[in-house]
């Protein structure tokens, strides 16, 4: 079995399906962050993202590369959701 490679970030469906994040379109990318900062609420009210600047963004506005990174810096290597909420 060929080793994964852990520089390309991936996200893991409910299915545990592995997607790599790069391939994802920007709706799911929006659809799967505004699920994070809601802790899989599904009618949860968080909208925006705090960047690590402790800026805070609009989800809705976020341009795909920021969506993109914002989504690897709170996956494991596995492709799961870290714990630590101090991102949200």
């Amino acid at each position: 079995m060929a080793k994964s490679n852990s520089s390309t970030p991936v996200y893991a469906r409910s299915n545990g399906q592995k997607v790599a994040i790069a391939t994802m379109n920007e709706n799911h990318l929006r659809n799967v962050l505004l699920n994070y900062v809601n802790n899989g609420k599904p009618n949860g009210r968080k909208t925006t993202w705090t960047s690590s600047d402790g800026k805070r963004v609009s989800i809705a506005s976020m341009n795909v590369g920021y969506l993109r990174n914002a989504l690897a810096s709170v996956v494991t290597p596995s492709g799961k959701f870290r714990t630590s909420t101090t991102s949200r």
